[in-house]
């Protein structure tokens, strides 16, 4: 009973720990583990300001491109948009 009261006041207090979305946040171009083993990656997403708004993520984003014929994998935090499922459980 002590735990479950004790959760729920932290909770209170600190509500974005228990609302917080983490997601993979690398990119190949500049880590080389980002493409195969990017588990190590995984860290909390915090709020971000964008055009003066302040925005908390939705989801998570991987984006695989080729620029000038080098392939990369861009993993990373989703602010606007639809609501992604890919987050970290």
């Amino acid at each position: 009973m002590l735990l479950k009261f004790s959760l729920i006041i932290f909770l209170q207090l600190f509500p974005h720990y228990s609302l917080a979305i983490q997601c993979y946040q690398c990119n190949s171009l500049t880590t080389s583990d980002c493409e195969k083993n990017y588990e190590k990656f995984g860290k909390i997403c915090r709020s971000k300001t964008i055009q003066g708004r302040n925005f908390e993520a939705i989801g998570c984003r991987e984006i695989k491109q080729y620029v000038d014929d080098h392939y990369s994998i861009d993993r990373s935090c989703a602010y606007l948009g639809e609501n992604e499922e890919q987050k970290i459980e």
